[in-house]
């Protein structure tokens, strides 16, 4: 979790970075060419196993 985001912006900012890949937004005004999607499920409590050097740490479940 990025320090100067709350939880609330980081997931919309993560909405934005899906939203840019699956719809294909460029600046250059070029068609979208990109057959990925996306589907939103549910929130988790899950906290990602990963350090702030990067590194695994235990699974969660």
């Amino acid at each position: 979790m990025p320090g100067g985001l709350s939880r609330t912006d980081a997931k919309w900012v993560f909405y934005d970075a899906i939203d840019n890949i699956t719809d294909s937004y460029n600046n250059c005004g070029y068609s979208d060419t990109v057959g990925a999607r996306a589907n939103f499920l549910s929130e988790t409590s899950y906290e990602a196993d990963i350090n702030d050097k990067s590194q695994c740490t235990s699974w969660t479940g």
